[in-house]
């Protein structure tokens, strides 16, 4: 769950979990209306420049051999709306639509980031991919936070609507904005047809023989999208119970994938649960996820975890709802080393996967710091595979 590089670890997390009464969920189904009403596609399409990808690989080569975030995209700005861009057509008796097209040509994916969001009561906004495969929603007033702030999981797609239903007779004001998109550019999985099969062959899904007596802690364990500034990528992460064992919706995940990030972009990480295969051979079709928006830093190691403790705490900004059938795992902070255990992990934002380790770990440093800090973890082959840690698995 928590990589720096290669076979090195902050700490490894199991035990226990309570339930934990749900406040909101990130979207709340359904289907648009111009889908049930056959509503022409001839709404407004605005499109950007994609950015220029040369230097921002020559980064990722040295971010990667690094141990850094995990980096998939970069941000385009944008900065468009409800008030200055889309198409408005009237549904008799119901309301009226807006429709929105935003294209980034060749992006893998796209991801929606609104710096302005307010939904009035009755209102609903549904994201979906050119084909209209792909549909997220519906979002709703539920989805409104002080900040002002939301986003969305990735469409996979260069092509992406908008379409928002707002009832007749609506008193509140609809605020729609997106300030930018993340632009998706690598991942092998990626584009309109699924994100999975990043990692690498050797990795063992989770509902393998490996993860047979890691059935509850594997459902604690989340994909995280970080948000740092304008840059995209992915970490994997855990919720975690506390003392009280009161279920507070805390998740802990690596000091380098958070540690410089803002209060504003910890609104906008995109949390994915239960992004798993159902059994031990790869899916054909993608599965689904639970995903929830948005936390606030409540502790972190400091410096990246380069020398000090690789965790970055954080509370979900609302209670994570039943229905995800969440674990909180437990934790132990005595300085006693494993004997064996596993990594419960989404490497290269893949679906869960399981790595499983046989030898007693040892204390290590990192980067040559002379703290000791970090467990150094060596990694067994098991029946189904020899699991490792990749970027994403942080």
């Amino acid at each position: 769950m928590f990589y720096k590089k290669s076979l090195i670890f902050t700490f490894l997390v199991f035990i226990i979990i309570f339930s934990e009464p749900s406040q909101s969920q990130i979207s709340q189904g359904g289907k648009p209306l111009s889908f049930v009403y056959s509503l022409s596609d001839d709404y407004e399409l605005k499109e950007f420049a994609p950015p220029n990808l040369t230097q921002i690989l020559k980064e990722d080569e040295q971010k990667d051999k690094n141990g850094e975030l995990y980096r998939v995209g970069v941000g385009v700005p944008v900065n468009t709306g409800i008030t200055d861009a889309g198409t408005w057509v009237d549904i008799p008796g119901k309301g009226r639509i807006w429709r929105l097209m935003i294209k980034v040509e060749n992006a893998k994916a796209i991801g929606l980031y609104f710096d302005k969001f307010h939904l009035p009561p009755g209102g609903e906004l549904f994201i979906y991919n050119y084909n209209k495969t792909q549909i997220l929603g519906a979002y709703t007033e539920i989805n409104n936070h002080e900040s002002g702030l939301f986003a969305v999981e990735l469409i996979y797609d260069d092509i992406v609507s908008l379409e928002y239903f707002e009832p007749y007779r609506t008193t509140e004001k609809s605020i729609i904005n997106i300030s930018e998109v993340a632009y998706v550019y690598r991942g092998k999985g990626l584009k309109s047809t699924k994100e999975f099969g990043d990692s690498e062959s050797c990795e063992v899904n989770i509902n393998c023989t490996e993860g047979a007596n890691w059935q509850n802690q594997k459902k604690g364990v989340a994909r995280i999208m970080i948000k740092d500034g304008s840059s995209y990528g992915w970490c994997s992460g855990s919720a975690i119970n506390n003392v009280r064992q009161d279920c507070t919706p805390y998740v802990l995940t690596a000091d380098h994938c958070g540690e410089g990030t803002t209060a504003a972009d910890r609104n906008q990480w995109i949390f994915y649960f239960n992004y798993e295969s159902s059994g031990c051979a790869n899916p054909s079709t993608e599965p689904s996820s639970n995903t929830m928006t948005g936390c606030t830093l409540v502790s972190n190691g400091g410096n990246g975890g380069d020398s000090g403790s690789d965790f970055f705490l954080v509370k979900l900004n609302s209670s994570i709802p039943t229905s995800y059938n969440i674990y909180f795992n437990g934790w132990n902070n005595q300085n006693v080393a494993a004997t064996s255990g596993v990594s419960i992990h989404h490497p290269s934002g893949d679906i869960k996967k399981i790595s499983t380790f046989t030898q007693t770990l040892v204390t290590s440093d990192w980067n040559g710091s002379g703290y000791q800090s970090h467990w150094r973890v060596v990694w067994a082959a098991t029946l189904n595979g020899h699991g490792v840690t990749e970027g994403g698995s942080s």
